[in-house]
């Protein structure tokens, strides 16, 4: 059984913009062993079979691609919220 992927090849970095937005040091967050290559893969994966990749291109463009926080929907809103608390804005 195959599992479906919701985003097109131009969605692909709808992840790593949300990183961005969300100004969160990922390269760091990896280098620091807060992030493991299996929970990135597993990140990776949550957001490509996003079942909403239209609202999280909405949601980052009405917001000019800077958020405070990630969706509601975002399948990786727990993830990224406990880097944003590990990695403050300044």
């Amino acid at each position: 059984m195959s599992q479906s992927v919701s985003q097109t090849p131009d969605d692909h970095l709808l992840f790593w913009r949300m990183v961005e937005a969300l100004d969160i040091p990922l390269a760091k967050a990896i280098r620091d062993d807060e992030v493991t290559p299996d929970r990135l893969s597993n990140m990776l994966s949550k957001c490509a079979h996003c079942r909403a990749p239209d609202y999280c291109a909405l949601y980052l463009a009405s917001r000019d691609g800077k958020a405070r926080t990630p969706p509601s929907f975002c399948k990786n809103r727990a993830s990224l919220e406990k880097l944003q608390a590990l990695h403050p804005a300044d």
